[in-house]
């Protein structure tokens, strides 16, 4: 089976990643895959290529640069792929002018965002190539139901949630005093949508309320400097620790106590799968992806803009250690219950469900 990733760069973000983990076990179950980038290969291809996996780039000028659609399709047809599964909304909308009509080959549109569109153009753009692909993934229910108000058919959506590399043990909790600071974690792409801002907030209220807490912020992205910025203002520089951008966190996760974060918007929330794949009980905003992850097991807390009530749940959390460790367990079940083998499992079924199909067509 041949499949072509088409995406528009390779830069850090959580889609990216998330094809660092996925693409080693679909190439272990006999997936021989290739990646195009429209844009530019980015700072994580040197990963990609280490792993094996072939990176091409044909260029686009403008979304639908003419030229990249016509060098795209001769691409394709070409390299005899069976499938090209193409992700976001740039490459979903090129892939689908590049390749309509295009016989012998399959087509998917994935799908990371809660907010799929941004305008009203992209929405029925969206719509008016929606009879190209054969398949449109979400990969959570919030993106599933954004698809669907925007008019894109569900009997195309297929619903195949990200996943997480699931250690065969538990992390435990450090053992530490009662007195000693809480130790916070966040990691992600320093960008509006996260609100990073909030969880400075956070700390100096926690340091005014007198409650011990440390955080650390491993990221990178264009607000990088409004956050280091802020951190200085507010005079917080010894208790956020700002690492710059690990492609690793796991050993951040394990010396942390608890996992936060206060996005406003997310797909389907990568760093809080890892947070639970390591047995970390987490404060997050309260928005349908991240409730989508704790569903009804007792692993974290959804909480609001308040800061009170974030600031009450931590003070009870650093006098009680034993509930952190409670969440621990329970966050550690949820991550099994989200393992990027079923991931895996579940976009194969998708990708020989189609080629069947195409083989029933073409006899």
């Amino acid at each position: 089976m041949k499949i072509l990733r088409v995406i528009y760069d390779l830069q850090i973000g959580g889609v990216q990643r998330m094809l660092l983990k996925s693409l080693p076990l679909l190439k272990e179950a006999g997936i021989e895959t290739e990646i195009c980038c429209l844009k530019k290969e980015g700072n994580l291809s040197r990963i990609f290529s280490q792993k094996g996996f072939r990176i091409h780039v044909i260029p686009f000028r403008l979304r639908l640069d003419p030229m990249g659609l016509i060098r795209l399709r001769r691409f394709v047809s070409g390299n005899a792929f069976q499938i090209v599964h193409s992700h976001m909304y740039a490459s979903n909308m090129a892939v689908n002018a590049a390749l309509f009509g295009a016989k012998g080959v399959r087509i998917i549109n994935g799908y990371h965002s809660s907010r799929p569109f941004y305008s009203r153009s992209q929405m029925r753009m969206a719509r008016w190539t929606s009879k190209i692909p054969d398949r449109l993934i979400a990969v959570s229910l919030s993106v599933k139901e954004a698809l669907m108000a925007n008019g894109l058919p569900e009997e195309k959506i297929a619903l195949i949630r990200n996943g997480v590399m699931v250690p065969e043990n538990r992390a435990p909790v450090p053992d530490k005093p009662p007195s000693s600071p809480l130790e916070m974690f966040w990691a992600g792409r320093f960008v509006k949508q996260k609100r990073v801002e909030m969880l400075i907030d956070l700390v100096e209220a926690c340091k005014k309320e007198n409650i011990p807490v440390r955080l650390t912020l491993a990221g990178d992205g264009h607000l990088f400097s409004f956050v280091e910025k802020k951190i200085a203002e507010k005079q917080l520089g010894e208790l956020i620790t700002l690492t710059g951008w690990k492609d690793d966190i796991r050993p951040f996760l394990r010396k942390a106590d608890i996992y936060v974060s206060a996005s406003n918007r997310e797909g389907f929330p990568n760093t809080l799968l890892e947070a639970c794949a390591e047995g970390r009980g987490f404060l997050v905003s309260d928005i349908p992806p991240n409730a989508e992850v704790l569903g009804s097991r007792e692993a974290g807390f959804l909480l609001n803009d308040h800061l009170g009530d974030w600031t009450s749940i931590l003070k009870r959390l650093q006098e009680n250690r034993g509930e952190i460790e409670r969440l621990s367990q329970r966050a550690f079940e949820i991550g099994k219950s989200f393992s990027m083998e079923q991931t895996c499992k579940k976009t194969i079924r998708l990708y020989e469900e189609l080629l069947e199909k195409s083989g029933k067509r073409e006899e």
